[in-house]
């Protein structure tokens, strides 16, 4: 079994690659699977339950999806990583006061009004994450917009991989690249050392002009975790669902009721329109 390559005597700097060895290009076999734990029918009841709760969605969805393709089990691919990061930053630190000033209405009186100025002061400072287990899509074959809403894995149960893991279910390999997917880690880790960054400056706004991060202990590893796939029919179109085959997590594709939509953006409309006639008499 191979072990996560370990970068932790490597400093790298945002958007450089990760150095591994050659055999990371290789293809690798998985390191460490979850087994599954919901059963089959388990997760067609939660399938049923789910689209009966579809409320925006077309009423003959509920009465005549049919399920095209049977339930499927597999063991999906993923890369996780863990880093440490440390980024210095520079920026500004907004902060908001109420001034008064004098005008003219529309009838020529003088008028007291208010408004919001916003002080700018120049800041600088460090912030620290630590990333564990950041979970990477390890194949395109499913929906990355499905396969990242899917978070609730209990990775610290995660089982030395075996093959007879697989017996019964599908097994997937990782078609993006240890590379590929390590860049797309960092640019999840940006987007919350950015986060952390302006928490750090404070105020009521901020402006971020430097952010110089440094990754270390930087580690990797290729694990499958268990999926059950379902795809439905409606009105001549295909729909994809995927449940957690560890706590029954479900995500998935559904077509919407423009008409349903509609009615209810007039109901907000009118509401708005209300509450503002009511309270602006």
């Amino acid at each position: 079994m191979l072990e996560p390559t370990d970068f932790s005597r490597v400093e790298f700097q945002c958007g450089s690659q990760v150095i591994v060895d050659k055999k990371a290009h290789q293809v690798m076999d998985p390191q460490y699977l979850l087994p599954f734990k919901l059963e089959k029918q388990q997760a067609t009841e939660l399938f049923r339950a789910w689209i009966q709760k579809r409320w925006l969605a077309p009423n003959t969805l509920k009465k005549r999806a049919t399920v095209s393709a049977p339930l499927v089990g597999v063991y999906f691919p993923f890369w996780t990583f863990d880093a440490q990061t440390e980024s210095d930053y520079t920026g500004e630190q907004g902060i908001d006061h109420i001034e008064c000033y004098q005008t003219k209405d529309a009838q020529g009186n003088t008028v007291e009004r208010t408004k919001t100025v916003t002080h700018w002061h120049y800041v600088s400072g460090a912030v620290q994450l630590n990333f564990d287990d950041l979970l990477i899509p390890g194949s395109n074959a499913l929906s990355k917009q499905l396969t990242s809403k899917l978070q609730e894995w209990d990775l610290k149960n995660l089982l030395p991989y075996r093959n007879d893991y697989l017996a019964g279910y599908h097994g997937e390999t990782y078609t993006k690249e240890l590379n590929q997917s390590y860049d797309e880690a960092t640019r999840i880790m940006k987007v919350e050392i950015e986060a952390a960054v302006r928490r750090d400056i404070g105020g009521n706004h901020q402006r971020i002009h430097q952010v110089n991060t440094k990754f270390s202990d930087v580690t990797f590893k290729y694990v499958l975790l268990p999926i059950w796939i379902l795809v439905y029919k409606h009105k001549q179109e295909y729909y994809k669902v995927l449940i957690n085959g560890r706590t029954g997590e479900l995500e998935g594709e559904r077509p919407y009721s423009v008409i349903k939509i509609i009615c209810l953006s007039l109901i907000v409309i009118a509401l708005v329109i209300w509450l503002y006639l009511r309270y602006n008499r």
